[in-house]
């Protein structure tokens, strides 16, 4: 369960990071996509394409270990810290409209 947990949380800051990013780059290449997919779209997309490059990434050999890392502590960490990424996101930006 601690694995679980950890896992989630250290998930969600990375996935927000780069989901950040990803949506700072976005705006400066291409600013009327994001005003015309609205908030929650964006950062729903955003996050989702930061949650598969994450999974992708540390499960492969190699990266972490010798071993793959397909266990349901694992994935199911990197997904619900994909979901706490993508609710902080929101949370922020309803502070900042504020």
């Amino acid at each position: 369960m601690g694995f679980f947990v950890v896992t989630a949380v250290v998930s969600g800051v990375v996935i927000l990071v780069v989901a950040s990013l990803l949506e700072w780059i976005l705006k400066k290449v291409s600013p009327a996509t994001v005003e015309s997919l609205g908030l929650t779209k964006t950062i729903g997309i955003l996050v989702a394409i930061a949650t598969l490059i994450y999974v992708f990434v540390m499960t492969r050999p190699g990266f972490v270990g010798p071993y793959e890392q397909w266990t349901v502590a694992n994935i199911g960490g990197q997904l619900l810290g994909g979901g706490l990424a993508a609710g902080l996101r929101l949370w922020f930006e309803r502070f900042d409209d504020s």
